[in-house]
């Protein structure tokens, strides 16, 4: 299908939408598919049995607390009899949740289980069914019952029992499972004892168990999680205990900094007795030596990834050691896979060569290495180590040589083209840029992974920098390339990033086209929907109807398109039931739109657009809801901001300044929100300010306003590559406002990728000054800024301006909190968590100190009762879960856990669940097929604060690992 993606372009890149006739319209493109689509599905039916359990577990969760302790063992103990009656096919084929999980499933069961004194009679309960089984599926329900009890060395013994009975099966899956949910249990029960005289004892238990394994075990893998024991034992018992680990037939996980020294250690001490070499514990360049005594006694054997990772660590250790033909050596076996994009080398190795600070050596190094082989697969890896050396002149001369060798492979020539680009972006050379952009653009595919389908990222980035320059034959050219690749594309990502470019280009057309073709590829003749990819092409056509203001199109689609995967609209995650509310606005079906549009404010409370429909649509009870959004969640400004615009607009100005200031205090920073809508309270304010005549203080709002929207624009070049001119645009907006701590950070890093580090050193001083004051109770780091703290040279100035800090405001929490982050950035947990109990003890309420403090405790060889009550703070001031969602994996006391949940969901109850909007043809389709009959996916995964908080707890390594062997076992999973 020829799209002509030209149209319209004479009336140029900043025209108008194009006249709405000129779409096709969703009746058309939803005809197409029918049309397409000539197979009718077939006819399935549900399951009574199925439907009417899950009914009677739902029932149970909203009775439980109503029944006495023994009634509700009982009855839950026949909910779960049920459960296991029910044939595992009909549970297997039955429908699934908003996350693609299995409405009815035992964790279902799970999540409806009474308060805790209720378990003992559950855990009898258990026990007898147990005894009635044989086997796996008794062993694992025994084990189930003995996490819901408190003792661990009955957990321990159930765990092996468990692991013994599995290797005597036939069934080498579940024997797969039981090795890694039983060690996953083991390594939670050993992390999570009361005190390190018991913690211990249970790593000894574990030890003996992989000493003297069951005759029956037959171990096809085994892994050893070593817990963060040195800061609460003795390290002569530290030593002892390794000395034992690092010899058996397992391989250790470590991923505390001070306990891999130790096994580092320990394995150089035991080498002799080594049978399995420790190749995971060469992390880096420090364990060059234990790399090198481990090649002495273990060769090498093909397919061993662990030693090929090991080979990549020790590479940069012979590097920084100036040992470089000995790494000219080792490279011939790190670099035979010539197809990497990486230059090689895994994930992760960029932060090793920053921590090691090995630019400098790496580049000439690099260089020789090409030059003797230009078919290397290194050129982007080198790309980025020049630009932030500084050498990107160099660089460029050397690849412009080496790029007329001859003997080039098509493959890295590509490549080699790209790295070029990167660098002409980079340096702002546009003219010499775009020749080589238009080069990648007519490249075919060059590997098996892009055979069949036209990528269109290089499209795409002509089209953007097209439109950010005015470069309207630039967008032309671009148009004209879409043209030929788009019928071609598959599932390439780069299709929604071309329709987003289209929208901002205001071919409007153009884009529903595009989306139209992509449609119809996805279409499902078998009337099997289930699609999250032809969700989010639906998602974006109503999006660009939304956009366009035809709003009956919007609803048609809704109403009619079979694709949605869901029954209801409330099924489905933003942006979709906003977009419903301002259609049905629009068509005047009001009653509707307002209730949709509360029911967005309740399941999206960051969204701007959801308030600002709601104050638009009106209502007496506005200022309530905005008060009941901000009580749901006290750490979220947006109900404040919203709620400052609706007294501004009665003219209650006192109250509405008040207002205002208290959302910014929430979070000075507002870096979670998109272009566009970061600081928002400040814009507020300024008109509030304005109205009370105080011009200065809102012409002061006004520039900081101004300096941030220029930074985001700034970030649009940064995205394409194009830093030398992003970096001057960064530099522009401080002339604003010069107090934005987010754009400094910004500014820093760029010019650090630049290789401008003197300029570097001093903006990233500067934000450090400002962040005390920029950071609230939470802080949401800006685009640009999450990674501020893992460049080493920022790390150095942040030691010295916080270490500063701390002495001259000795009372500021946030000073506290902030050193804190940098010692957990750089790998010292016991320092930072000192830190971070400093500050919560400076402010009790600070909620991102506590967690922070959750996340180093184990490290910092915190007790286990002492993080649970970190974690119990934090629930407390975050009861819906929705800034804290991975508290629970630590939490040791199962029970008083499960009870303070119960006990926050009645203080606290979950939103309103009632049906807003039925989706016709996507429930009818969804009937039809067995499988998926009331299945349904999201466009975008839904946000954890949605969750309720014991399905939040269902992560829970006690629970989900137990759960899933239960699950295995009874066999419907």
């Amino acid at each position: 299908m020829k799209l002509h993606l030209h149209l319209s372009l004479a009336i140029g890149i900043n025209c108008l939408p194009v006249c709405a006739a000129e779409f096709q319209g969703a009746k058309a493109i939803l005809q197409q598919i029918a049309e397409a689509n000539t197979k009718k599905p077939d006819d399935g039916g549900g399951s009574n049995a199925a439907d009417n359990l899950l009914a009677k577990i739902k029932a149970f969760g909203n009775e439980a607390a109503a029944l006495t302790p023994a009634d509700a063992a009982a009855q839950w103990l026949v909910l779960f009899d049920a459960y296991l009656a029910v044939p595992a096919e009909l549970v297997q084929e039955f429908q699934h949740d908003a996350n693609g999980e299995k409405s009815l499933s035992l964790n279902a069961l799970i999540a409806v289980l009474p308060t805790s004194n209720a378990w003992d009679d559950i855990i009898k309960g258990m026990e007898t069914r147990a005894g009635e089984q044989s086997g796996i599926l008794k062993n694992t329900m025994h084990l189930f019952a003995t996490i819901l009890g408190n003792d661990n060395t009955a957990r321990l013994q159930a765990i092996d029992s468990m692991q013994s009975s599995a290797s005597r099966t036939d069934d080498s899956n579940f024997s797969y499972y039981a090795e890694m949910f039983g060690d996953q249990l083991w390594d939670i029960i050993v992390a999570t004892a009361a005190d390190p005289k018991m913690a211990v004892d249970l790593f000894e238990r574990r030890l003996k168990a992989l000493e003297f394994p069951s005759k029956n075990k037959r171990r096809s893998r085994d892994t050893l999680k070593i817990p963060s024991l040195l800061k609460r034992v003795e390290p002569a018992q530290v030593e002892r205990l390794l000395d034992r680990a690092v010899i058996l037939d397992v391989e250790l996980s470590v991923q505390d900094k001070e306990m891999h020294t130790a096994c580092v250690a320990a394995t150089v001490r035991n080498l002799s007795k080594l049978v399995k070499p420790q190749w995971q514990l060469v992390q880096g360049i420090d364990d060059g030596a234990l790399y090198e005594e481990l090649v002495k006694k273990f060769p090498r054997t093909s397919n061993d990834y662990a030693r090929s990772a090991a080979d990549q660590v020790y590479f940069f250790c012979l590097i920084s050691q100036d040992r470089t033909k000995e790494a000219a050596e080792l490279s011939k076996v790190i670099f035979t896979d010539r197809n990497s994009n990486s230059g090689g080398f895994n994930y992760g190795i960029n932060n090793l060569i920053k921590k090691a600070d090995l630019n400098e050596k790496l580049i000439p190094f690099f260089k020789e290495q090409l030059t003797q082989d230009p078919n290397l697969p290194l050129w982007e890896i080198l790309t980025s180590l020049s630009l932030s050396e500084g050498q990107s002149a160099e660089f460029l001369a050397f690849l412009k040589q080496m790029m007329t060798k001859p003997g080039l492979e098509p493959l890295q020539l590509t490549k080699m083209q790209a790295a070029h680009l990167k660098g002409l972006l980079a340096m702002d050379k546009m003219e010499e840029a775009i020749p080589i952009l238009r080069k990648l653009i007519q490249e075919k595919p060059q590997t098996t992974k892009e055979a069949g389908s036209e990528p269109l990222e290089h499209v795409v980035l002509l089209m953007k920098i097209g439109r950010l320059m005015n470069r309207p034959d630039l967008v032309e050219e671009a148009l004209s390339a879409a043209d030929e690749k788009v019928a071609k594309s598959s599932s390439d990502s780069s299709v929604g990033e071309l329709v987003d470019e289209l929208v901002a280009l205001h071919r409007e057309v153009v884009a529903e086209s595009v989306l139209a073709t992509q449609l119809l590829r996805l279409s499902r003749p078998s009337g099997d929907y289930r699609s999250y990819e032809l969700l989010s092409i639906l998602t974006q056509l109503v999006s660009l109807y939304d956009k366009t203001g035809r709003h009956a199109d919007v609803l048609f689609l809704l109403d009619n398109a079979p694709g949605w995967g869901a029954e209801e609209l409330t099924q489905l995650n933003s942006p979709l039931p906003l977009i419903a509310s301002r259609a049905l606005a629009a068509v005047g079906r009001m009653d509707e739109a307002k209730k949709i549009v509360r029911r967005v404010v309740q399941d999206s409370p960051g969204d701007d657009a959801g308030y600002g429909l709601l104050l638009k649509l009106g209502g007496d009870d506005i200022r309530d809801l905005l008060d009941q959004a901000y009580a749901q969640n006290r750490f979220e400004e947006r109900p404040l901001i919203w709620k400052a615009k609706l007294l501004l607009d009665q003219g209650k100005l006192d109250e509405a300044e008040k207002t205002a200031r208290a959302a910014i205090a929430v979070d000075p920073s507002d870096g979670e929100q998109g272009k566009g809508d970061r600081l928002r309270a400040y814009a507020v304010l300024a008109d509030i300010l304005e109205k009370k005549g105080d011009m200065d203080q809102a012409a002061g709002m006004r520039k900081a306003l101004k300096a941030i929207r220029l930074s985001e624009d700034a970030d649009d070049w940064q995205e394409v590559g194009l830093l030398s001119r992003a970096v001057a645009m960064y530099e522009e907006s401080l002339g604003y406002f010069s107090d934005a701590y987010c754009i400094q950070s910004r500014l820093a890093r760029h010019q650090s990728d630049l290789g401008e580090f003197e300029k570097a050193a001093e903006h990233y001083r500067r934000a450090f000054e400002l962040m005390p004051d920029s950071f609230g109770r939470v802080e949401s780091h800006c685009f640009g800024c999450e990674g501020t703290f893992t460049d080493p040279k920022a790390q150095t100035v942040a030691e010295k301006i916080f270490a500063r800090l701390v002495e001259k405001l000795p009372d500021r929490a946030q000073v506290f909190y902030l050193y804190g982050y940098l010692k957990e950035a750089q790998e010292k947990p016991a320092e930072a968590a000192a830190l971070f109990q400093k500050a919560v003890q400076l402010d009790p309420d600070y909620l991102n100190a506590w967690i922070h403090l959750a996340t180093t405790a184990e490290a910092a060889g915190l007790a286990a009762t002492e993080r649970d009550i970190i974690l119990g703070k934090i629930l407390d001031l975050d009861p819906r879960g929705a800034r804290s969602n991975s508290i629970f994996d630590r939490y040791s006391n199962l029970r008083a856990l499960w009870d303070r949940v119960i006990a926050l969901e009645k203080a606290h109850p979950p939103l309103d669940p009632v049906p807003l909007y039925t989706l016709t043809a996507s429930k009818a389709a969804l009937e039809k097929v067995q499988d998926s009959r009331t299945g349904r996916f999201d466009s975008y995964s839904r946000s954890e604060e949605h969750e309720p908080l014991r399905k939040q707890m269902l992560a829970n390594p006690l629970i989900s690992s137990s759960a899933s062997l239960l699950e295995k076992a009874i066999g419907k999973e």
